[in-house]
């Protein structure tokens, strides 16, 4: 069928990892019949089904599919319940994206996942206040902040490297945005996290 219908082959691809993704999220939250590890474990592997895919066709859409569905799934599923599980499907789906981007040279799907995710995080602290009424500690969402941070900088920073070219200006749009809103959160850790992490950690700031 791609061979002769090829924009709707790609697109079924990209709407199956979608719907395996969310199915598996379901599994986990609603109906309680996949375990954590299990369910992260077929997270990956239909993550990484999308990335080869994506490769294999030389498809930016399917890519684009990967991260919606990676980004839906813990929505739609409340995932958000359970913070640990979703702040490291999260790092492994960022890590994975920015692998496929500097691979095949895809500029913008760095910043595609990177809007995706830290939009999540700010729909996450605002309207659940996760990082410290759900369980993740504010010590945890620090260091799972900084972890992202370094990530997408980095990333951008060896994707011009390997060029052997300047930095361009949407990779440096994404290390403003990146360093803007990470500071941002860590602000929103900081005064509304545990006491403890607001007494120390902001206090050594100040300093």
């Amino acid at each position: 069928l791609y061979d002769k219908h090829q924009k709707w082959a790609i697109t079924s691809f990209g709407g199956a990892i979608i719907i395996e993704l969310v199915s598996v999220g379901f599994g986990v939250v609603y109906y309680n019949i996949i375990n954590e590890i299990f369910a992260l474990i077929l997270l990956l592997i239909f993550l990484s089904v999308g990335m080869f895919l994506s490769l294999k066709y030389d498809s930016l859409l399917i890519a684009y599919f990967s991260i919606g569905g990676g980004i839906i799934t813990p929505i739609v599923s409340k995932i958000h319940t359970k913070p640990m599980f979703t702040a490291i499907f999260l790092l492994l789906l960022a890590v994975g994206v920015l692998v496929l981007s500097n691979y095949k040279k895809w500029t913008s799907l760095r910043m595609v996942s990177f809007l995706s995710i830290i939009g999540y995080e700010f729909y996450l602290f605002n309207s659940f206040h996760l990082t410290y009424k759900s369980g993740l500690s504010a010590e945890a969402s620090i260091i799972f902040l900084t972890i992202f941070f370094l990530i997408y900088n980095l990333s951008s920073i060896i994707f011009s490297v390997r060029r052997d070219k300047k930095i361009s200006e949407l990779d440096i749009t994404l290390l403003n945005l990146n360093t803007f809103f990470s500071a941002v959160l860590l602000t929103r850790i900081f005064f509304f996290g545990n006491e403890v992490i607001t007494k120390t950690i902001f206090g050594i700031i100040l300093l």
